[in-house]
């Protein structure tokens, strides 16, 4: 089961960029037998689809007619913790398959968080609200395969610590995203099969999201840097290890050499 919480935003009610990027998960080239697509979808001001409302924070499966709609919520903010809790309960109660993936799609700010919600004041999801929703939700116990940041600037060591105990991988970058219509890195949904590693959805991931960035710079070496990766997140604490012995060996030459290790 795949869960996409899509906070629409500026990116949506703007230029339509989240509607082009579900439209491009095509129901016909999916594997619905043995995948589940449930969309959460809110946090804009305006949708250029017909099956998304701004008046609604609703749920949706994909199905082989498109995206249907399976609960209506209320307008919930995309940027409390309680809205993703209650998305990752209501999914885990209501599909049990063998693994469970979450999609982040928004903004990211970094150490800020991500899913800033345009009907809320750009209220967004903090490091501690997504640890608080993971918290309250089943996958406390039985850990995610994956989650992917479709999103920028969320490959931190700071959300690497707050996943490490709810999920085993993570897809992100660290640097600033793209997103055109005509290109989507969402088509990667349509290739997962039953037989896919959890590895491999996330290379897939990356490797759609390139062949994107290349179709939208179109050649130019200079249009965006390009930094996604999978994480192992059991490797999380060793990497923890390191850092605090580096910046420990750094401590006793601050006080003399401060201007030259920050410029580094």
């Amino acid at each position: 089961t795949l869960m996409i919480y899509m906070a629409g935003s500026d990116l949506e009610s703007g230029s339509g960029l989240g509607s082009y990027e579900l439209e491009s998960i095509v129901p016909e080239n999916t594997n619905l037998e043995d995948l589940n697509v449930i969309l959460l979808a809110g946090g804009s001001k305006k949708w250029h689809n017909d099956f998304i409302s701004e008046n609604e924070t609703s749920i949706f499966e994909l199905t082989s007619d498109g995206f249907k709609k399976i609960k209506q919520n209320d307008v919930k903010n995309m940027g409390e913790s309680q809205t993703l809790s209650e998305f990752l309960n209501y999914v885990y109660e209501n599909y049990k398959t063998d693994e469970y993936d979450l999609l982040f799609w928004n903004h990211g700010g970094a150490v800020d968080g991500n899913e800033y919600d345009e009907l809320n004041s750009s209220d967004n999801l903090s490091l501690l609200e997504v640890k608080e929703a993971f918290t309250s939700s089943p996958f406390k116990n039985k850990k995610l395969e994956l989650v992917i940041y479709r999103t920028c600037l969320n490959g931190t060591i700071e959300y690497a610590n707050i996943l490490k105990d709810y999920a085993n991988y993570m897809v992100a970058s660290e640097e600033v995203t793209v997103g055109m219509q005509g290109y989507s890195p969402l088509t990667f949904i349509s290739k997962i099969n039953k037989k896919t590693s959890t590895v491999d959805i996330g290379k897939m991931m990356i490797n759609t999201y390139k062949e994107a960035v290349d179709g939208i710079c179109n050649g130019s070496k200079d249009c965006v840097n390009i930094t996604y990766s999978i994480i192992d997140l059991s490797k999380i604490n060793d990497i923890n290890y390191e850092m605090n012995n580096f910046f420990g060996n750094l401590k006793k030459d601050l006080s003399t050499n401060f201007a030259s290790i920050s410029r580094i």
